[in-house]
């Protein structure tokens, strides 16, 4: 079986022949937008669209606004829904044309309740979207079509979609599985798992065709070997013209697909974009546009494609095996990183996620890979303000090296540190490929010393890992008159009251520093309302997937927390 489901972590598609992500579909710019707006715009996804039709089929566009709608009001925690992908595999000579849906889709329609939503959704495609139906209910539909469809000579593919996701399967689900795979029914587990996301995908045991499309882990594991591209560091120097001579840029990227977000959006989240619009750069010849496809979004592209890039660009990318065959598609070359550009500095890291296109898109979520410029690495950088009279900066767990690297033109002397090996060589990388000159070491908060002490401090992490650098290696790091600046997310419980409170509380010395609070409005926020709601944040970042939101609420009220506040802190000694 092969259904050609696509599906983001946490959603459902919202249209299986175009759109790989849950969250919009693959149309031109002039369709695209409206679909965008309903994801951006409160007012929008308010529109309640028209639920039936003539014949009680939607059209596809139709479809996709009210699976859009309810998806929205489930990631609210209001409601929660299934989706049934149906595509005609075999039976009479005109099963493929639409009449064979339409006459399908009467049929169904007429045994669906009025609150359930069915229309074409793709190309040969129905969609019956379940509101307020768990897994067993949409097992049962799913049956009921099968049957329908018999009788009129059809036989179908199927593919249950639950959102937001059940648990992993466990033994008393076992039962279920079995029901599906005796019904060679395509089945959609979703759940989160530790490295972020996971997907359980039940297939039907001795099926023909191609894999079902989905979403799925990546190797636990980064390679251990250094690329060769960090083994030949004075080569990325090249680099460093071609690029811009191609006219890649982020901002390049954002105005050729007609992104309506800002850059610092889309360098948060690239796996989002990807899913949006990489058959967009598919269909554009610029040199910039296959960088994108290849670097930026994690997509692969045809060899033909590729060997219209400029020669010497070609030959570096090959040469420095920045560029890679897919083993079981050797007409198709993928990347061997991410490259990403910020403020004219390009920073080479390790993939997050490879969009295999089909529907495969896989997350590398192993935290010894070297992160690309991010959330909160961005908000970080935003707020950076070299002291008065500083020379000295020091890079806390450093990474791809951004926060030195864009920083380099401010200071005499520049360093940075991180505990991954990893991080470290790319961090390296990127210096040569930038032109500057930083002295990247491997090390942890309680172990470096290297050139200390630093007029400035710049580091982003956890609140843990920011308590026990102030706490613990910030006395030692930071000149004595220098300023250290950190962005993390703070809770703040209901006995500490507010920031200062938890600060006070956490601070081992805080009666002798001065600091400065910047309170960011940005997707780790929660604020004491929806605290007490127990309602999210549309877009969060504190939580990977709608299911695991009873948990995380569950844990926050087991240690009194209240809100969450994400900052950064500006902290120097009292004179």
């Amino acid at each position: 079986m092969y259904p050609q489901q696509r599906a983001e972590i946490g959603t459902v598609p919202a249209n299986p022949d175009r759109s790989p992500g849950g969250a919009g579909s693959m149309y031109d710019t002039r369709r695209r937008s409206p679909a965008l707006q309903l994801l951006s715009r409160r007012r929008a996804r308010e529109r309640e669209p028209p639920l039936v039709r003539a014949g009680g089929l939607l059209r596809a566009r139709e479809f996709e606004i009210c699976l859009l709608r309810e998806r929205s009001l489930a990631d609210r925690g209001t409601r929660h829904f299934s989706l049934l992908s149906i595509l005609p595999r075999s039976g009479r000579a005109d099963l493929c044309r639409s009449a064979a849906l339409e006459e399908l889709g009467g049929r169904l329609r007429a045994g669906l309740r009025s609150t359930d939503v069915i229309g074409h959704w793709g190309g040969q495609r129905l969609g019956i979207l379940l509101t307020d139906t768990d897994a067993p209910g949409a097992e049962a539909v799913s049956l009921w079509v099968a049957q329908t469809a018999e009788r009129l000579g059809l036989q179908l593919e199927q593919t249950i979609c639950v959102y937001p996701s059940v648990a992993e399967p466990g033994r008393e689900q076992e039962p279920l599985r079995r029901r599906v795979h005796e019904r060679a029914l395509g089945y959609v587990w979703v759940t989160p798992a530790p490295a972020r996301a996971r997907r359980w995908a039940a297939e039907a045991e001795g099926a023909h065709g191609p894999p079902a499309g989905r979403l799925r882990r990546g190797d636990g594991v980064a390679e251990s070997t250094a690329l060769e591209v960090l083994q030949a560091r004075e080569r990325l120097v090249s680099l460093r013209e071609l690029l811009p001579a191609v006219g890649y840029t982020t901002e390049s990227v954002r105005q050729q697909l007609q992104i309506p977000e800002p850059v610092k959006t889309i360098i948060s989240n690239t796996g989002r974009y990807s899913m949006f619009y990489l058959e967009d750069l598919e269909r554009t010849a610029a040199p910039a546009a296959v960088i994108a496809q290849l670097f930026l979004f994690g997509g692969r592209t045809s060899v033909r494609r590729f060997e219209r890039l400029p020669k010497a660009l070609l030959s570096l990318l090959r040469d420095c095996a920045l560029v890679e065959v897919v083993p079981d598609a050797r007409d198709e070359l993928r990347s061997s990183v991410s490259i990403t550009e910020v403020e004219g500095r390009y920073f080479l890291s390790d993939k997050l996620f490879e969009n295999q296109g089909g529907g495969e898109f896989v997350i590398h979520s192993d935290p010894a890979r070297c992160m690309p410029p991010h959330a909160s690495s961005l908000e970080l950088m935003a707020r950076l303000t070299t002291p008065p009279g500083a020379r000295s900066l020091l890079d806390v767990g450093a990474g791809s090296g951004c926060q030195s690297i864009l920083r380099a033109t401010h200071y005499e002397r520049l360093a940075g540190f991180d505990v991954s090996p990893r991080s470290v060589e790319f961090a390296r990388a990127n210096a040569t490929l930038n032109g500057v000159e930083v002295s990247y070491s491997v090390a942890d908060l309680r172990s470096f010393a290297e050139g200390a002490p630093y007029d400035h401090i710049a580091h982003n992490g956890d609140p843990e890992d920011v308590f026990t650098f102030i706490n613990e290696s910030m006395d030692r790091l930071l000149a004595p008159a220098g300023t250290a600046q950190v962005w993390t997310h703070i809770p703040v419980t209901l006995s500490q009251g507010n920031i200062d409170g938890t600060l006070r509380e956490r601070l081992h010395a805080y009666a002798e520093l001065a600091i400065d609070v910047t309170v960011i409005d940005m997707p780790f926020s929660l604020s004491r309302e929806q605290m007490q709601a127990r309602k999210l944040p549309r877009d969060s970042l504190l939580i990977a997937h709608p299911s695991e939101r009873e948990a995380f609420f569950s844990r926050l009220v087991k240690a009194g927390v209240i809100e969450i506040v994400p900052v950064v802190l500006t902290i120097r000694r009292r004179s």
